[in-house]
């Protein structure tokens, strides 16, 4: 397959390990969260217009349900919510497949 990508405008990249607030920390699941039942789908819910269509989406390690403080469940989380995007866009899913590691 070969896709007709644009070059981008801009580039926006964090350094999480050079943050003096985090270090390049991950997530993890406590106690707490436990006891208030709180899951890695409810991170992932995203934030929705009234009529249902989603306006902002949440990838990222901890919102994956098994691989959570990970390289590999951050990725799957990416493509997942890629995968939705792409699902909204309003021409053809069969052009995009889903992704998959």
């Amino acid at each position: 397959n070969s896709y007709d990508i644009p070059a981008p405008d801009c580039i926006l990249r964090s350094q999480w390990h050079t943050n003096p607030h985090f270090r390049g920390s991950y997530s993890f699941r406590s106690v707490t969260s436990d006891e208030m039942a709180v899951t890695a789908a409810d991170l992932a819910a995203p934030l929705c217009l009234l009529n249902g269509r989603p306006v902002v989406l949440f990838g990222g390690e901890a919102t994956h349900d098994h691989f959570y403080s990970t390289v590999h469940g951050a990725i799957e989380t990416g493509w997942r919510e890629a995968d939705r995007i792409l699902q909204l866009l309003p021409y053809s899913s069969k052009k995009f497949p889903r992704a998959s590691l």
